[in-house]
């Protein structure tokens, strides 16, 4: 809702990732730094670098969820700043759908016959939530005025715009559903990893 709020006000996408992601930095730095001091008065051998970055043969795949979950947030963002608050909601939430099919795929986790029942059922949901054109007719997704200064055009250049924005935006909200779903994923491999170590990836990235 805030996100929403802040589009409205005419931040980019961009602008209000990097203001989450340094909030998220200075809180995961401050939990981190503490860890590190409790780790030294225990009497354990360890340097801040290894508390900060994990363990050496993780950081090529914390680097790598670090930058999709990035690249997810960017496209959630801009889904939950370009799009109907309930809409955006909606399609990014189809993200456990992508975890459970990468997982299938990736990591060979079972899937039975209510799993895909349920995936089917949620594709459904996504369908009548964003009303593609060629399907419903109409202009599609609903798209928010963001209020902010004009650009020049007309009224009837703003409706014949609609239909692409309310499809691009919703393409996105299903790019940012499906990097979560991967990152899911590629934390399932860091099990033996630091929680707050991926963390801090994600907002340095």
């Amino acid at each position: 809702m805030l996100i929403n709020i802040a589009g409205q006000h005419c931040m980019s996408s961009l602008e209000i990732t990097f203001f989450r992601a340094f909030v998220m930095w200075l809180f995961t730095l401050g939990v981190m730094v503490r860890q590190w001091r409790v780790a030294l008065a225990r009497g354990e051998d360890t340097t801040l670098g290894a508390v900060l970055f994990g363990r050496p043969e993780n950081r090529r795949l914390l680097w790598a969820r670090g930058i999709i979950v990035s690249f997810a947030l960017v496209c959630v963002i801009y889904a939950l700043t370009h799009m109907a608050l309930g809409d955006a909601s909606v399609l990014v939430f189809t993200a456990p759908i992508f975890t459970a099919l990468f997982a299938r795929i990736l990591i060979k986790e079972p899937l039975g016959a209510v799993d895909y029942s349920a995936m089917l059922l949620s594709i459904v949901g996504v369908v009548l939530v964003a009303k593609p054109p060629f399907i419903f007719g109409g202009s599609g997704e609903r798209v928010l005025d963001d209020g902010c200064p004009d650009d020049g055009t007309t009224a009837e250049d703003d409706e014949d715009s609609s239909s692409a924005a309310g499809a691009i935006a919703a393409v996105i909200a299903l790019m940012g559903a499906m990097g979560s779903g991967f990152s899911n994923v590629i934390l399932r491999k860091l099990k033996n990893e630091n929680s707050m170590v991926a963390v801090q990836y994600m907002a340095m990235c």
